[in-house]
């Protein structure tokens, strides 16, 4: 969210609530802009940010893999498979 927009503030409180860490921090939405997912770990409730550890990778396709119904899991893997790694 670009914060230069008018607007993003208050959507990103909206969306965002108490969610913990810092950026990047994403959610996906539905059609009618409920929250499905968030970059926040379901354990530690900490955010994963970009995903470039072997965690935050397993995060984030696992993420995709739940909610997004038009992508097949081998297209979601190959997604996964092209983001920069941090070790």
């Amino acid at each position: 969210m670009d914060h230069c927009w008018t607007g993003a503030n208050e959507l990103t409180e909206e969306i965002r609530k108490d969610a913990n860490g810092g950026v990047p921090w994403y959610a996906i939405l539905d059609d009618l802009g409920n929250v499905m997912a968030t970059s926040d770990d379901s354990e530690s409730k900490q955010n994963i940010g970009f995903p470039s550890n072997v965690s935050g990778k397993n995060h984030f396709a696992r993420t995709l893999k739940e909610r997004l119904r038009r992508l097949t899991d081998e297209q979601i893997d190959a997604f996964v498979a092209l983001l920069k790694s941090d070790n």
